[in-house]
């Protein structure tokens, strides 16, 4: 008896799994190409990183997962969770630890590992939101908890299509001077508050991971548009930190910045492995460097984050887009 292959599209790329991902929706014909393919196995603990790789553990309150350079092959692991093995720049073996849920096993494969993986083949992958306002991708860039998520969930109740949460795998074509952003999928990670905010019966969702209290909100379900084509890329706000924003006040704010802030800003909130692999870490800065010449100017964004107040941010994002738009027509 052979086992279920399943074949989708995430990001841009062609993912081939040996479990399925409800989360992606219908799996696609298996054609047997595919840019990345995923295998699964269990064990009772995680081996010991060898003493001939390049070991790097990572600051929790940033990242979720050290990393580990063998050769040419990497290391994602995700203490007392699973260790993800990429091997070849294409396939991605997980050995995840017994008991592990397959729903926390999704999770950080779709958004952690990949991203990470398709960072390594070259591209520009951002921890990003995004939205699609009048055929442009409107993109929000954060650290965790700068509230990416929720605002694009606000934009998405008011019926602007969502490209995706989270990350944004970006296509810059040099010789015609455009640039795209990729589709994820039709999920969002939202914490119980939002959650709560968008929906009554929200204590149905599922949460995202055995370890977390986020929620999964599955955009068709709950009839949000999901944008499923590459975007061209319009605007790129940089949110600023919740601390940083004045609770008390109803003002949205915006900053221009500079080209090198931009490129300190692009270069920051990137998936990447080029930490530990400085042959990769330059040809990523050079690419964002074109990128930030190619933009509009980047703006870093203050709002308060109260939900009562979400229109009035959704109308000066919306002002400052069609602004922009007006003076280049």
């Amino acid at each position: 008896m052979t086992s279920s292959i399943f074949m989708y599209e995430i990001y841009g790329i062609l993912l081939r799994s040996v479990i399925d991902f409800p989360e992606l929706g219908f799996s696609k014909k298996d054609s047997g190409i595919s840019d990345f393919s995923f295998d699964l196995t269990f064990q009772e603990s995680q081996a010991q990183i060898g003493l001939d790789c390049e070991y790097l553990p990572l600051p929790k309150e940033k990242f979720s997962f050290e990393l580990a350079k063998c050769s040419k092959n990497y290391l994602i692991r995700f203490p007392e969770i699973a260790d993800f093995h990429l091997l070849n720049k294409t396939k991605i073996c997980c050995h995840a630890l017994l008991g592990i849920p397959n729903k926390t096993i999704r999770h950080l494969l779709l958004d952690q590992v990949i991203p990470v993986a398709i960072s390594n083949t070259g591209k520009i992958a951002l921890h990003a939101s995004s939205v699609v306002i009048a055929d442009k991708a409107a993109v929000f860039i954060g650290d965790s908890g700068h509230g990416k998520s929720t605002l694009v969930a606000k934009f998405g109740q008011q019926g602007f299509p969502i490209l995706t949460d989270d990350c944004l795998v970006l296509n810059f074509d040099q010789q015609h001077n455009s640039l795209t952003g990729m589709p994820g999928y039709p999920s969002l990670r939202l914490w119980p508050d939002t959650a709560s905010d968008l929906v009554e019966n929200h204590h149905s969702l599922p949460t995202m991971a055995h370890y977390s209290e986020k929620k999964r909100f599955d955009l068709n379900k709950w009839r949000f548009q999901f944008y499923s084509k590459p975007a061209p890329v319009g605007h790129i706000f940089i949110l600023n930190a919740p601390a940083n924003c004045e609770s008390n006040t109803k003002r949205v704010s915006f900053q221009q910045l500079s080209a090198i802030e931009s490129l300190i800003e692009l270069a920051k909130h990137q998936y990447s492995i080029g930490i530990i692999d400085r042959e990769n870490l330059g040809r990523v800065m050079r690419m964002l460097s074109r990128i930030v010449k190619y933009l509009p100017p980047i703006h870093r964004i203050s709002y308060p984050r109260n939900f009562s107040v979400a229109p009035l941010i959704i109308d000066e994002i919306l002002a400052r887009v069609q602004n922009t738009q007006a003076r280049s027509v």
